[in-house]
């Protein structure tokens, strides 16, 4: 029993450091001094050794080779870093645009749960009063667009990627999301009157 409750807390504190060594490295760039870190980059260099046979095989299908990728990448976080700039962040902005667009698809489907909600008198009258709008259509805009400006990433992301869009435009690129997946050439205007339920695909 001993055994087993040093070995959890052994496990809970590797866990622990972990997470604070990965805080250290992404906020500050901070890392283990070389002879500290000598055990893992051995184990890093088998790893990447390995998944290199398959990433520089010619005859490995693309699967495959993604799948090594992936392990290089994992362990050589500098070669990412290098990659990304090397490709104007396309990288991370493929990261990122993915999330936006995932929470803009969950905030574009609350309109249902919306619909449902302002049948009860009750709660209708009390969003009325809130928002001091009446049509059904525009008080549903209005909800959603205190959710949008309530969702840190999303907005963030937003003015970041459309600096000059307005909130009610930076709504509509989000209520486009289904037909257009946030992509500024292809935004078309949603309208107060047409606030659509989600397309399934």
């Amino acid at each position: 029993m001993e055994q087993e409750s040093n070995s959890l807390w052994k496990y809970v504190t590797s866990v622990a450091c972990g997470a604070l060594l990965c805080y250290a490295y992404v906020r500050f760039g901070f890392e283990l001094p070389g002879i500290l870190g000598i055990p893992q980059r051995i184990s890093s260099e088998a790893l990447v050794t390995t998944a290199e046979m398959s990433l520089y095989d010619c005859d490995a299908s693309d699967t495959e080779r993604l799948r090594a990728l992936s392990m290089v990448l994992a362990n050589r976080p500098e070669l990412m870093l290098e990659v990304n700039q090397q490709l104007d962040g396309a990288i991370l902005e493929t990261v990122l645009r993915r999330k936006a667009v995932r929470e803009a698809k969950l905030l574009k489907q609350r309109v249902a749960a919306y619909d449902m909600a302002l049948q009860k008198p009750a709660l209708r009258s009390l969003n009325e009063r809130k928002h001091k709008i009446r049509d059904l259509a525009k008080l549903k805009r209005a909800m959603l667009a205190d959710d949008l400006h309530e969702n840190e990433f999303l907005i963030g992301y937003l003015r970041r990627r459309f600096p000059d869009a307005s909130s009610d435009e930076l709504l509509d690129i989000t209520l486009g999301v289904y037909q257009h997946g946030l992509t500024p050439e292809e935004v078309r205007t949603a309208s107060a009157d047409n606030v659509e339920q989600p397309h399934t695909r």
